[in-house]
């Protein structure tokens, strides 16, 4: 849109200073290297298809005259021929398309960073308090960009030479090639590099903005290499995108695993964390709202045009009722995964062979009743310790330095549980014998049973689930003019439950149980000021249990304003906080004030117990002190 800058800008600075004569902060959101050239005219058509759906009819081409010759045919920017900007697909030496059927600029072109930065100074000047700069992302299929600018760094930087279109099918994706690990490392540098510039570029202009940034999809894969995982210390909001087209009653497993993790980076950088959703309807409002503030997430509605705003407004009421209860949560964890960025993106059919099955393992802890946290890979030893178990799970790749924090782990009294393939490659790609892997913390590791290792004791289970205990997300397309449906994803609870969740149970039990007889509700827990908090979400009546139709407009039961109040039940603690407890109590947006409780503590373990008829779908447990 860049016939549009000036007008762009003029608009931005009005919203700026209306928004800032009552004291609301605006951040300006963009796309920072996608492009809407679509290169023949036909292209135009689906162009402005898309204008009038999503602005329910309001955007014609007659309001987008001036860049229709920008999108359709050649066009110079700042002088500069626009499509020389744009990234190259190694397999064919052409323009690499990108997911969004368009294409990209690359991070890596001169001409590009000039005119970007430039922009960015006048967005600058418009008093914004905060951007988020969106997209830096490398596309085609994974096979760019191979443009004049990248093999002439790549080559610089590792001394390898990118294969030209006739030569590239023996060197894509072939993990046993260095040169191919060295130009995936290549493109997760540049697009990191380019976010790191942004910031020192903000700096020379002597402003200090806020830099949010979300990823929808952090765990599974990152064939874009998009750096947001590697800058988590730029963002002042770490957040997550659950997204549009997935409907959210069958998906929401899905979104807790990245909750974890987006909760975790927002701890070690002292920030909050925030799943955004797309709710529209009082149940679905309802129900993302408990989820995020459960994860210990902000949360954030959006509904693509609708005006949720008198919905949302009971859970917002609530939430500034008892505001320090969701304020810096800190998380009582049971046990922590281990996120192996290593083999996220350097083994070969990372998603099949090993991601999808830590995910699995994260979403049977989950429906076990364990509450869970996260350790990384830039983790210090002194992070570690905080967690009394750390899980392992298809953590293929493993470095010298990993084993060695581990090892110092263990042996200072961490307990290391083991599942799945482990530690079969080492950093360089290099596969491991089994006599090497099972030596690999300097003690031979049995199956099945606790080795000791100085203080601590590492358990290598032999389980493996029979298919994958993955529950992975459900989506179609929303906002048509009829409803689309499609096919659920049989619920995998049941399997979770019995699979990955017996064995953990097996090695401890979570520091908090639900007695009741609904087996479907989790609880998480945290503390806050001079408080511990425990979430309780019914999921009851959610994830299909077979493979029936399903659509956006599916109600979720439990969180309707006539759903049926659960039964009885005992809240049980085995973590006592470190204070007296003067007070407890339940609150829930299902009533307008407290419910005192009962509470007696036996051979140092709290019993809580709640009565009936007290709440549907969520509520909080407050142990006050």
């Amino acid at each position: 849109y860049y016939p549009y800058w000036k007008e762009y800008n003029c608009a931005l600075e009005k919203l700026v200073r209306a928004c800032h004569k009552w004291g609301i902060r605006v951040v300006e959101h963009h796309s920072a290297s996608l492009t809407s050239w679509v290169l023949a005219e036909n292209g135009w058509e689906k162009l402005e298809r898309e204008f009038y759906a999503r602005s329910k009819g309001t955007a014609k081409y007659d309001n987008w005259k001036r860049i229709f010759k920008y999108l359709t045919y050649d066009y110079k920017v700042e002088g500069i021929d626009f499509r020389s900007f744009m990234q190259i697909d190694g397999s064919t030496g052409e323009h690499a398309h990108n997911r969004y059927g368009t294409y990209s600029a690359c991070y890596n072109n001169p001409d590009f960073r000039k005119i970007y930065f430039d922009y960015m100074k006048t967005v600058v000047a418009t008093g914004i308090d905060g951007i988020m700069n969106d997209d830096i992302q490398y596309f085609g299929e994974e096979n760019a960009c191979t443009c004049e600018h990248c093999r002439r760094l790549f080559k610089e930087q590792t001394g390898y030479e990118l294969p030209d279109p006739e030569h590239w099918g023996a060197f894509f994706k072939n993990f046993d090639d260095p040169a191919y690990i060295a130009w995936k490392k290549f493109k997760f540098d540049s697009t990191e590099r380019f976010y790191r510039d942004i910031g020192k570029f903000y700096e020379s202009l002597g402003v200090k903005l806020m830099r949010p940034n979300y990823s929808s999809c952090v765990l599974k894969q990152c064939p874009t290499c998009y750096p947001f995982d590697l800058c988590t210390d730029l963002w002042d909001f770490i957040f997550q995108e659950n997204c549009n087209a997935d409907i959210m009653k069958e998906s929401y497993m899905d979104f807790f695993a990245e909750a974890i993790h987006r909760y975790a980076a927002g701890q070690r950088r002292g920030v909050p964390s925030m799943s955004m959703f797309y709710p529209n309807r009082p149940d679905s409002v309802y129900f993302s709202w408990a989820l995020a503030r459960s994860w210990g997430q902000l949360y954030t509605g959006t509904a693509h045009g609708e005006d949720i705003t008198p919905i949302e407004l009971p859970y917002r009421n609530f939430e500034k009722k008892y505001m320090r209860f969701y304020t810096a949560p800190e998380k009582i964890s049971d046990i922590a995964f281990y996120f192996s960025r290593r083999t996220r993106d350097f083994t070969a059919q990372t998603f099949k062979r090993f991601m999808q099955h830590m995910i699995g393992s994260m979403q049977a802890a989950y429906a076990s009743g364990f509450c869970l946290d996260m350790v990384m890979e830039e983790d210090t030893i002194e992070e570690l310790m905080r967690h009394e178990t750390i899980v392992l799970s298809y953590v293929a790749m493993l470095s010298q330095s990993e084993i060695e924090r581990f090892t110092n782990y263990v042996r200072a009294g961490g307990r290391l549980i083991i599942l799945g393939d482990f530690a079969i490659y080492d950093a360089e790609g290099r596969k491991r014998s089994a006599g090497e892997i099972d030596l690999i913390f300097g003690v031979p590791m049995a199956f099945d049973t606790a080795t000791k290792l100085g203080d601590g004791e590492i358990y290598r289970m032999s389980f493996r689930p029979a298919e994958s205990e993955y529950q992975g997300p459900v989506g179609c397309k929303r906002n048509e003019a009829e409803t689309v449906c499609t096919t659920a994803i049989p619920s995998k609870w049941e399997a979770q439950k019995s699979g990955t969740g017996r064995v953990l149970h097996s090695i401890q039990a979570p520091k908090a149980k639900i007695s009741c007889e609904n087996d479907r509700l989790v609880v998480t827990t945290y503390d806050v000021q001079d408080a511990r908090v425990m979430h309780i979400v019914n999921l009851a009546d959610t994830i299909s249990s077979d493979a029936v139709t399903v659509c956006h407009e599916d109600v979720i039961p439990n969180f309707c304003a006539d759903a049926k109040k659960l039964g009885a039940m005992t809240l049980t603690l085995r973590d006592l906080p470190d204070f007296e407890v003067k007070k407890t109590y339940l609150v829930t947006p299902e009533r307008d004030e407290p419910l005192p409780l009962s509470m007696k503590t036996v051979d140092g373990v709290i019993f809580v117990e709640i009565p009936a008829d007290v709440f549907a779908a969520y509520a909080l447990v407050v142990l006050e002190k």
